[in-house]
């Protein structure tokens, strides 16, 4: 007799008793070498004949069987799992059949079964998933055409996916073009053995994690709404419900009294619905948009006793010259505003070379990144990387079903060429911001430029937010607001906020060659788009110039000269060097300039603190603690406010972000510092 054995996924001990004893018994066992675990054959009869089948045809595996079996040997055919599930049984069994060989089969645990054990998933879930779909990727052996990943993807069913673990990429790809990117998916590594390993993600990075964890094969794929935490309960328990074996007479009912809430028929709250129902506590909202600059509200109107480190803006403060042209026209607030300030639209087109019908002002960046994302009148997949701004999660979340899709930095946070690839999944619109916020960081301009390239073989609406590029000193090659022209799908944002310390007008812009997203944003926006004395400040703002006497005052040589720039090699010395020329006679620039060294003054000191700084450059610097202190907290108690980060996704508790203000702020905030941590260690 001949028996095909399911081993079970790995553990030795999902072997069945059944599928033990006869595997301790047999004469021959031919086993799947590559996938079997050796444990299961620890006990077989000394005198057996055992090999594997990893080395052998089926002719060769025929044979050996055969001539057991003519000598009255008991075979045991030793495969991984359960021998129906790409076990290839079933042409061993007709060759049997054809030479008169008797056989049975002995099931066993497929390993997609160990894979939902180690995940404690249910595959069919009461108004999730009652269909799981089991299927492979056709490698070197092909699938038939009508259950291609793209045709049983439509179904957007549970799937789990065999062998095609060093396909994942390309798998990946294929069913995106139904399942929704952001749709759960899980990679289960070796199920079940000692060395298992189990990765959790989305469509959106399960390859970036599958790749980093090197996992190439011996590996299942999960997908599907099952991975999540939100189902109805069944029917099965329910006391309500009644079935063959019980009665609903027979169950106790829970008391209304002692309850506190009436039952389902008053349309009212039913307790005993209260596990599944989506409800939403202060914790939930952890990620919940927030921003920097509140001191008003902290200060209680006593200002001038804090040092705002959480707000990224010019640290000298308002410009004399936008100070005075805001006094000028504070008697226009009696009229109502322009509906369309055409003069601050043609200083802002020349001052970046473009026409002043690419311009569309509003009330801040922030109001026009909300307008973007409402160009599409349907919900849609939105690119965005971990961490970046909140204010464009609050604006995607704010209509229809948008999609997002998260690429998460790497550790030292920076934007990785594989990003390439997620613009494949059916984007629509992805967010780029030149520095980055909250890390300050620069993206390679390579990688830019392929970003750029492939979003217009994409047909991908491009958002290149450059709110804080004004305060870089090299930013040649990094604004994209001279190449509209060259895409009519892609939008530079600016603003006047952070360079010309007017946060409180709010006011900023966005260009765009194309005139229908022009159009579709003004026709979404208020009629009175921007307040009068926003656009007065703006107005000045684009005149300003390095020679305002508070600038110069500072004595920018003078100051940079006393820093102790940090690491006073080759490279440190031109950087300096860089610093004291006397570059341009910008406003922005002499800013810029003092900003630049500031900021490796305040990077210098914080890495004595042991926190991993990541030293971008823009006016802030992302630091990470490693103590559990609550630095927000502390510093409230010295009138210093600064930045927690941990409504960014993809950061927590232990990130905090601070501005760079005048170095006599930045040392107090060092002496602050330095008082904390000693008070801690």
């Amino acid at each position: 007799m001949v028996y095909f054995i399911g081993a079970g996924p790995g553990d030795p001990e999902l072997l069945t008793i059944k599928g033990k004893r006869i595997i301790d018994s047999a004469d021959l066992i031919i086993y799947t070498g590559s996938l079997v675990n050796h444990e299961i054959l620890k006990d077989a009869k000394k005198n057996a004949e055992i090999y594997n089948s990893a080395l052998l045809n089926l002719n060769e595996i025929i044979d050996l069987i055969s001539d057991a079996d003519s000598m009255g040997k008991m075979v045991a055919r030793v495969h991984t799992g359960d021998p129906s599930i790409y076990g290839a049984h079933r042409e061993q069994m007709r060759e049997l059949e054809k030479l008169g060989i008797s056989y049975k089969v002995i099931p066993g645990v497929s390993s997609f079964n160990a894979a939902a054990a180690s995940l404690n998933i249910e595959y069919t879930l009461p108004d999730v998933s009652q269909t799981i779909i089991i299927t492979r990727m056709e490698g070197k052996t092909p699938v038939p055409e009508k259950e291609s990943i793209e045709s049983l993807s439509i179904h957007n069913a549970s799937m789990v996916i065999f062998l095609s673990a060093g396909m994942i990429k390309e798998l990946v790809q294929r069913l995106c073009v139904h399942y929704p990117v952001t749709t759960p998916a899980a990679v289960v590594y070796k199920a079940s053995w000692d060395d298992e390993k189990i990765l959790k993600g989305s469509l959106a990075d399960i390859v970036k994690k599958a790749n980093e964890a090197g996992i190439k094969k011996t590996a299942l794929i999960i997908v599907g709404e099952i991975l999540n935490d939100k189902f109805g309960y069944s029917k099965l328990y329910d006391k309500n419900f009644e079935h063959e074996f019980r009665k609903t007479s027979y169950v106790n009912e829970v008391k209304k009294s002692e309850v506190g809430f009436a039952d389902s028929t008053d349309n009212k709250f039913n307790i005993n619905n209260a596990d599944n129902m989506d409800l939403k506590s202060d914790t939930d909202e952890k990620k919940q948009h927030i921003h920097g600059g509140n001191i008003i509200e902290i200060s209680r109107d006593k200002i001038s006793d804090f040092i705002d480190f959480s707000a990224n803006i010019n640290p000298f403060g308002i410009n004399k010259k936008i100070k005075e042209n805001i006094i000028r026209n504070i008697d226009l607030i009696e009229y109502y505003p322009v509906h369309i300030n055409k003069r601050l639209a043609e200083k802002i087109a020349l001052r970046h070379g473009v026409l002043k019908e690419n311009i569309i002002i509003g009330n801040g960046a922030e109001d026009l990144i909300f307008r973007i994302i409402n160009l599409f009148k349907r919900d849609i997949r939105i690119l965005l990387t971990a961490p970046c701004f909140s204010g464009y999660k609050s604006a995607a979340s704010a209509y229809n079903k948008n999609q997002i899709i998260y690429y998460y930095l790497d550790n030292d946070m920076n934007l990785k060429s594989d990003y390439i690839e997620y613009l494949d999944y059916n984007i629509d619109m992805a967010f780029i911001t030149v520095p980055n916020n909250p890390t300050g960081l620069l993206p390679d301009k390579s990688l830019l430029e392929e970003i750029f390239n492939k979003s217009i073989k994409k047909n991908i609406l491009l958002v290149v937010d450059e709110s804080f590029l004004d305060f870089v000193i090299k930013k040649d090659g990094y604004s994209f607001a001279g190449r509209i022209k060259e895409y009519d799908k892609l939008i530079v944002l600016r603003s006047f906020t952070k360079m010309y310390a007017i946060p409180g007008v709010r006011l900023g812009y966005a260009l765009c060659s194309s005139k229908d997203i022009i159009d579709a944003m003004l026709k979404d926006a208020p009629y009175w788009q921007v307040n009068t004395l926003a656009m007065a400040a703006g107005e000045a703002a684009l005149e300003v110039d390095g020679s305002e006497e508070k600038i110069k005052n500072y004595a920018f040589k003078k100051n940079i000269e006393t820093l102790n720039i940090p690491k006073p090699d080759a490279g440190e010395k031109k950087l300096k060097a860089d610093i004291l020329q006397k570059g341009d006679d910008s406003y922005e620039y002499r800013v810029a300039e003092y900003i630049e060294a500031e900021r490796h003054y305040l990077a210098k000191k914080l890495r004595k603190f042991d926190f991993k700084v990541y030293d971008g450059s823009a006016n802030y610097i992302l630091f990470k603690i490693s103590k559990q202190i609550n630095l927000y907290k502390e510093l409230l108690k010295y009138n210093i406010i600064i930045r927690k980060c941990n409504d960014f996704e993809g950061l927590d508790d232990s990130y905090y972000r601070t501005a760079v203000r005048l170095h006599e702020d930045n040392k107090n905030l060092i002496a602050a510092l330095k008082k904390i941590m000693d008070s801690y260690n």
